[in-house]
């Protein structure tokens, strides 16, 4: 899987706003376990994977850039079975009413999404984005989470 991430939280209280950007490209790695796919379900064998990158942050206070730093991004997700049924859309997209568990729900709760499909050879690739945007109230101060990410899952025929 290739992905690129971003999750901007903004803390906002009276005049004062603060902001942290943070994002991620990674391409997974020790991937394993087997996909089995028929006209309407995925399955799921034992698919893990691992994540070691960086990621980077920025901090704004008031809309200016008041610090950066890069942090380690290492994650490892333990194999993983289930099934998935999804439909076709078009010719080139299918939609998972229940969710996928190839992207999230391991790294974040399963929600219903769709992905482009493409098949090149012997390898079927899947790519997925998600996007989520929520809003909470603390102790007077705002907080909003906008968090998104795009994966191409890449898939070989055996």
């Amino acid at each position: 899987m290739d992905a690129a991430t971003s999750a901007v939280v903004e803390a906002s209280q009276g005049s004062e706003t603060d902001k942290t950007v943070t994002t991620s490209n990674y391409t997974t790695e020790n991937n394993s376990g087997t996909i089995t796919i028929d006209a309407s379900t995925m399955k799921m064998n034992d698919v893990a994977y691992s994540i070691n990158t960086t990621a980077k942050a920025y901090m704004y206070q008031n809309n200016e850039l008041t610090d950066s730093l890069e942090m380690p991004l290492s994650f490892t997700a333990p194999a993983s079975s289930g099934s998935m049924n999804y439909r076709y859309i078009t010719g080139d997209s299918i939609y998972f009413d229940q969710g996928t568990l190839l992207m999230n729900g391991v790294t974040q709760n399963t929600v219903p999404g769709g992905a482009r499909i493409k098949l090149e050879g012997d390898i079927l690739y899947l790519t997925e984005s998600v996007h989520d945007v929520s809003e909470q109230q603390a102790a007077g101060v705002t907080i909003k989470k906008d968090e998104s990410g795009t994966v191409v899952i890449k898939m070989k025929r055996q």
